[in-house]
């Protein structure tokens, strides 16, 4: 788990549980992966749009966000820029979840250029995403495509 923040961009860490927010408008996907993390150890908060995605992540400060790609009235790219772009959550670890691989608009260069840390292609497994959290959570820096 990352140390708590002494540089004032978020809220201390108060819990030993890693707290990851899922953000997936398919309720059986988010709730897949936030039932798997929670037996796995983590804390998991869900969101299933852009807006309380982004609400979430600045209010609670989790240690990774997991988010889709495709969003209702927004994209998972399009949410991980605007997260980077404000101090709060700049420093927040994203990985990307796609079943998109043919879109021009998903690839590792435009998720990478978006700030996320990882594209995962789904089907992609919960032990998979676990993987990826807890590297990234360890400081992992260096960007991961996952097929």
């Amino acid at each position: 788990m990352r140390p708590s923040r002494p540089k004032g961009n978020g809220p201390p860490r108060r819990s030993s549980a890693p707290v990851v927010l899922v953000v997936d408008d398919a309720d059986d996907a988010r709730m897949l992966y936030a039932e798997y993390l929670e037996r796995r150890g983590f804390k998991a908060l869900v969101a299933s749009g852009a807006e309380t995605a982004k609400a979430m992540a600045l209010a609670r400060h989790p240690d990774v966000i997991v988010m889709d790609y495709s969003l209702a009235g927004s994209n998972g790219l399009t949410v991980t820029r605007e997260l980077k772009r404000e101090a709060r959550t700049a420093d927040i670890p994203v990985i990307i979840l796609t079943g998109h691989v043919a879109l021009a608009a998903v690839t590792p260069a435009t998720v990478r250029e978006a700030g996320a840390s990882t594209l995962a292609i789904k089907p992609c497994l919960p032990d998979v995403i676990e993987t990826e959290i807890r590297q990234l959570i360890a400081g992992r820096a260096e960007f991961r495509y996952v097929a």
